[in-house]
């Protein structure tokens, strides 16, 4: 099976249309995503990939608030 990573909307807007997942997402809400859909967040020298490469508006989502 596939690794999920729990991230959270943390953007401007009420809520977005994720297209590579076919979700809507609300501000503040988590869900689980596959780890390609996450990425990484961007680092020294390295833009990331995924939503997390988007820290002002996805980030980890905190522990226990998943899906």
């Amino acid at each position: 099976m596939a690794r999920t990573v729990a991230v959270q909307y943390v953007g401007p807007h009420d809520e977005v249309l994720v297209p590579a997942i076919g979700a809507t997402v609300k501000r503040g809400q988590s869900l689980e995503v596959s780890a390609d859909v996450a990425g990484v967040g961007p680092s020294e020298g390295d833009l990331g990939s995924g939503l997390l490469a988007q820290p002002s508006n996805w980030q980890p989502a905190p522990a226990g608030e998943e899906g």
